[in-house]
């Protein structure tokens, strides 16, 4: 049997291999590369996620029964985003999205498998927060990595991880104190999401005026969703 065919093939799965490393074994470079960086809308898709984030929060929050009200609970600590902060305040914002993120499923889940009394209309609501609230912490840290490259790969701290265990503490340490029930911690965490998403729209360039709620697709799939998912949209 011949032997050049079987170099043949070495040789093209050699070529494929460097041809692969070249494009993609340089992370960085692929980010960084020019044409995407001119033509991605990468900076608008995250102000529209927050935007649309923040006003599902608002319309949960708005429901809220007198019984249910966000005070009882104490603060959640969080990082301070100071004014004009920009790339870095973004960073801490996202930082403290993931926080409260994990916080929100860890209590969100003990109620639900707890058999807490949660209608069906309101389980689908806390669903979608959920939904919602995680493609935004997707989003941003893609708007993490892209904005280092525009500003020539200028660093900021992000905070790569979370201390569950810390977290869990904190959590217990709300249910402490005798007026916070978990409804009520649940919802601390859904203001506490929803200003986090406002940190995220005023770190961004030009602030709320280049970005607008628009709607999210996959409400349509579910016509319970319609109404609540409708952010105008």
């Amino acid at each position: 049997m011949s032997t050049t065919p079987i170099v043949s093939f070495v040789l093209v799965l050699v070529c494929v291999h460097l041809h692969f490393d070249v494009a993609v074994g340089d992370s960085e470079a692929l980010w960084c590369d020019e044409t995407l960086i001119v033509n991605h809308n990468v900076t608008q898709r995250t102000g529209t996620d927050a935007l649309n984030a923040r006003v599902l929060a608002d319309k949960y929050l708005a429901r809220i029964s007198p019984a249910d009200t966000l005070n009882g609970c104490g603060n959640i600590s969080l990082i301070d985003i100071s004014p004009g902060s920009e790339l870095q305040g973004t960073a801490n914002a996202s930082s403290n999205l993931n926080k409260l993120l994990y916080m929100y499923r860890s209590v969100w889940r003990y109620m639900a498998l707890s058999g807490s009394k949660i209608s069906e209309a309101d389980s689908t609501k806390l669903d979608l927060l959920e939904t919602v609230f995680t493609r935004l912490s997707n989003q941003v840290e893609w708007y993490l990595q892209f904005r280092r490259c525009v500003c020539n790969h200028t660093q900021c701290t992000v905070s790569e991880s979370i201390d569950k265990s810390r977290i869990q503490q904190e959590i217990q340490m709300m249910h402490l104190q005798p007026s916070c029930t978990h409804t009520k911690s649940l919802n601390v965490i859904v203001q506490g999401l929803r200003n986090a998403a406002t940190d995220i729209v005023y770190t961004l360039p030009d602030k709320v005026t280049s970005y607008s709620v628009r709607p999210y697709q996959m409400c349509r799939l579910r016509p319970t969703l319609q109404i609540y998912c409708v952010t105008s949209m």
